[in-house]
């Protein structure tokens, strides 16, 4: 369990320009096991101005601890919600497509995973990139510009790595 030193370190490097997050899960499921879960979305998150960090790569595998809410809409709530609070230039996809990976492990190697972080719940709709689709219709249907779209597709990545490469 991450000690309160380490997730102050961590909340340090985040505010340094051009940061990237490329695991950011916001409800933050991965620390559910921590005495006080959600504590950068609590504490740190809503301070954040838009262009302050660098790009959050909004992660789908660990979108939610209930295997009910790993859906492709509660996907786009959460990339609505980062959008909402840092900003549109702030948010990116951070898929992290391992489910072909963990299916291969043995059930001890699964159960030791689930035992030291959350089990991870997987998105049928978004199980590798071909189903990128999938979330640009959703993001489409939700009202999203093809500007924005393309920011968090692509753009918001590309941006980045200009600036720091």
């Amino acid at each position: 369990m991450p000690t309160i030193a380490l997730l102050d370190q961590r909340i340090d490097h985040l505010l340094r320009p051009g940061v990237v997050d490329m695991h950011f899960d916001l409800l933050l499921d991965l620390y559910d096991k921590r005495a006080r879960p959600n504590v950068l979305v609590e504490d740190f998150l809503p301070t954040w101005q838009a262009g302050s960090i660098g790009v959050l790569g909004v992660n789908a595998v660990l979108l939610s601890h209930d295997v009910r809410n790993a859906t492709l809409d509660h996907y786009v709530d959460h990339v609505a919600y980062v959008a909402s609070l840092a900003g549109i230039d702030s948010v990116a996809i951070g898929f992290d497509f391992i489910e072909f990976l963990y299916l291969r492990w043995s059930p001890e190697e699964q159960a030791a995973l689930n035992t030291a972080l959350t089990p991870p719940c997987f998105v049928p709709d978004l199980g590798n990139h071909s189903h990128t689709r999938h979330l640009t219709r959703r993001l489409i249907e939700r009202g999203f510009s093809d500007e924005e779209i393309g920011k968090v597709l692509y753009g918001n990545w590309m941006r980045l790595f200009a600036q720091l490469l």
